[in-house]
């Protein structure tokens, strides 16, 4: 289901234009946010408002593709720091068959979730560590517009 999600985004993101470091889609009763870009990292936001046959409603993930620099390697460090303007958010991960992290919501964990999207909105710059380490680094200019309509699957 983590690939499903992560291809239902790529396919919502593509609508963005190319320069955006920001943008997002509605398709199937699902929403999908990417922000970053190749060299700084990549976060991608799936959230299921509606639902549809094989993402229940309130499904939400997020991705996090390192930047192409990142030498974390495939294995998960089993959580990562989400850091927006000073304020820290630490969420449990696994790998992603090697191409990155994905964050599930699950009861004990949705608080924090909707945490980091809130400063998202609201935020400058995201900064992602694993074992204090740098992995990403990515501008939040846009990130607001973007996510608007997330809420549906902080709940």
């Amino acid at each position: 289901m983590k690939h499903l999600a992560l291809v239902i985004a790529a396919g919502l993101v593509s609508i963005a234009p190319a320069a955006a470091q920001w943008g997002g889609g509605y398709n199937m009763g699902t929403i999908g946010v990417s922000g970053g870009d190749e060299a700084g990292g990549m976060i991608i936001i799936n959230c299921a408002e509606a639902g549809n046959p094989v993402v229940p409603q309130g499904a939400l993930s997020i991705f996090l593709k390192p930047a192409a620099d990142s030498a974390i390697g495939q294995a998960s460090p089993g959580q990562l720091s989400f850091n927006v303007d000073g304020t820290d958010i630490v969420l449990p991960v696994s790998d992603d068959k090697g191409d990155g992290f994905v964050f599930d919501k699950t009861p004990e964990t949705l608080a924090g979730a909707s945490q980091l999207i809130d400063l998202l909105k609201a935020g400058d710059r995201l900064t992602v560590t694993a074992g204090g380490s740098a992995i990403a680094t990515i501008d939040l200019a846009g990130a607001g517009a973007a996510l608007d309509g997330i809420e549906a699957c902080l709940v």
